[in-house]
């Protein structure tokens, strides 16, 4: 039996969302990364920022803007904080906890991409929930994220051992710099059939 979704998540309106986040006292961005997790050694937060500081050395170095990542998750041990530490100095990473539904639906709805490369799952829930509010995610490609996302996520392999990290690393930031540099017609296209 499938789970649903716990909330009826869905895209909200641009005008609506950035409300959302000014009073829940988040910044108003111009765009972002995302990614939600409980910190948990599933989650790969590890492997987020190794895919975000790629992300940023490869935008860096074509002279390209660089966007911020948010991570609603718990505040950066110190091994997630060196890692955030060697994140090149055009990246900027951000923590937030403790954020209501409708908070997190304006974040799905105002990102850029989810960031979900979780090395397993027991279902996804932000994969279905950042797919109904129109947000392209970027996840692992195997079950049951795949099996959530269906044809409408994008796959990364899972995070191989230690001697594969850093060609895994590049391989995801090309992957987010193709999601980001897509035409709009196609962004919105895709969106369209996540939510359906």
């Amino acid at each position: 039996v499938y789970n649903g979704l716990n909330h009826p998540y869905k895209r909200q309106p641009v005008d609506l969302a950035r409300a959302n986040l000014q009073r829940a006292g988040l910044p108003l961005p111009t765009g972002f990364l995302l990614h939600i997790g409980g910190g948990q050694w599933y989650k790969n937060s590890a492997g987020v920022l190794s895919l975000y500081s790629q992300y940023v050395a490869r935008r860096s170095a074509e002279g390209r803007p660089v966007l911020p990542l948010w991570m609603v998750s718990p505040a950066p041990d110190s091994r997630l904080q060196s890692l955030i530490d060697e994140i090149p100095a055009a990246g900027s990473v951000r923590f937030f906890q403790r954020l209501e539904t409708d908070t997190i639906e304006a974040l799905y709805s105002l990102a850029a991409a989810l960031i979900f490369p979780s090395i397993a799952e027991g279902f996804g829930w932000p994969i279905a929930e950042g797919l109904a509010c129109g947000c392209p995610v970027l996840t692992t490609g195997e079950p049951p994220m795949n099996e959530v996302g269906g044809p409408h996520a994008h796959y990364l392999p899972r995070l191989p051992d230690r001697d594969g990290q850093a060609a895994w690393a590049i391989q995801g930031a090309e992957m987010i710099c193709q999601l980001l540099d897509r035409p709009e017609p196609e962004r919105e296209s895709s969106a369209k059939a996540g939510i359906d």
